[in-house]
């Protein structure tokens, strides 16, 4: 088995921990990554928390690394009835396929120890950015998506929200209600937010800050109750980050809601940003109401793509897709056709997360995804674009790892 495919395998079936207290105290002892085997976020119209009663503690995620040295993150999900059981065998971590050891080494993901740093006398850096991997730096413009709370997600997203005890100290949509319009709720923490933002980038983005194998910077930002409002968001925020950061010296992107006006895109531009994402989701205008019912048109999504290559450039405007939401052939088509007009297409494999829409939708099949895998590294060199991140970042994904294979990069056993 190569190591992109039993990272398919993962994400498709998830892990089943059958002694989880044993797990969650090794996880939780060290400076380790963790997350709650299970949520359940609801919504009451104006708020969503996550209500889920059950507290036990399960990596988020793991690198895999086989004998000869090919090494991968992914994502972890739990799953009761996956085939994939994760022990503990001799104080290492195992994982066993349908009763038999994988010789693969499995590792947990320590904390970047900067995180712990001091921003002010409130707060430490992990309440502004957060890593992805080991080398992806997160920051939300806020917190929150606004299409939860009206009762309108992403049929396939769970969200992660927080539990109602939990302090935000970002700019945050539960408190959204409160306030007579957005301007008000942004301006009532803007100047907090931004000065400890921008303290905190500044300290992850030095020289000496240590963070392998590279520096991926990656802003989002889901659904506001206007796209207008969100930009203006995006815009104030970006703007405060490049008067004090040289934005055009790191690779950076952006990840938001479609653009409201060309202009917009402009600006960013001059602030030193030269990408951009819109996530679609699904490359088909009949499934994409039925799965995405708080985004806005599909047609007018994809003209949004088309405008922002005007701005900045082909291979420069992403897109990421759910793989296994629809055909695979009419899927390759699609992402061929938005490769000709300068969009690269990106894909989180489908996993059915519990307590949502999908949860019982069918996971693609192993094999499938490796084969599109294949045909969108076609699409790759054929244009001259480059899968998202790297394979240490890039956790619900096999692109980077086939591209590795494909480019001679992927040791094999021998």
């Amino acid at each position: 088995m190569l190591i992109y495919e039993l990272k398919a395998l993962i994400i498709t079936q998830g892990i089943h921990i059958e002694k989880m207290e044993e797990v969650e105290s090794l996880v939780t002892a060290g400076n380790y990554k963790y997350k709650n085997a299970v949520c359940k976020p609801v919504t009451n119209g104006n708020q969503v928390f996550d209500i889920e009663t059950n507290e036990h503690k399960i990596p988020a995620e793991i690198i895999i690394a086989d004998t000869v040295g090919n090494r991968s993150l992914v994502k972890v999900r739990y799953n009761p009835l996956s085939q994939l059981k994760l022990q503990i065998v001799q104080q290492q971590l195992a994982l066993y396929f349908e009763g038999v050891l994988l010789e693969f080494q499995i590792s947990l993901v320590e904390q970047n120890p900067l995180l712990n740093c001091r921003i002010d006398e409130n707060s430490f850096l992990n309440n502004y950015i957060s890593f992805v991997g080991t080398d992806r730096i997160s920051i939300l413009f806020y917190d929150g998506c606004y299409n939860w709370i009206q009762g309108k997600p992403c049929k396939f997203c769970d969200l992660h929200p927080r539990k109602s005890n939990e302090k935000v100290y970002i700019p945050n949509l539960n408190k959204l209600y409160q306030y007579p319009n957005a301007d008000e709720w942004w301006n009532d923490s803007k100047n907090n937010y931004l000065k400890c933002l921008g303290y905190g980038l500044t300290m992850v983005l030095d020289e000496s800050a240590t963070i392998q194998p590279h520096k991926h910077l990656f802003f989002m930002a889901g659904n506001l109750n206007s796209s207008e409002n969100a930009w203006s968001v995006i815009i104030e925020t970006i703007e405060y980050l490049a008067n004090i950061i040289d934005l055009s010296s790191f690779e950076v992107i952006i990840n938001v809601p479609p653009h409201t006006n060309i202009n917009q895109l402009y600006r960013l531009r001059r602030f030193g940003i030269s990408s951009i994402q819109y996530n679609i989701e699904v490359l088909d205008q009949r499934l994409f109401q039925k799965y995405c019912p708080g985004k806005i048109s599909y047609y007018n999504f994809i003209a949004k793509l088309e405008e922002a290559v005007r701005v900045f450039g082909d291979g420069n405007v992403r897109t990421n897709i759910v793989l296994g939401l629809q055909n695979f052939e009419n899927c390759i088509h699609e992402c061929t056709a938005l490769a000709q007009k300068g969009v690269v297409v990106d894909y989180s494999i489908f996993q059915p997360k519990r307590n949502t829409a999908l949860q019982e939708h069918p996971v693609p099949n192993v094999s499938d995804i490796i084969a599109f895998s294949l045909e969108l590294a076609d699409i790759y060199r054929r244009y001259n674009y480059r899968p998202i991140f790297c394979e240490m970042s890039s956790r619900s994904s096999i692109m980077n790892e086939i591209i590795n294979y494909r480019e001679g990069r992927l040791l094999e056993n021998v």
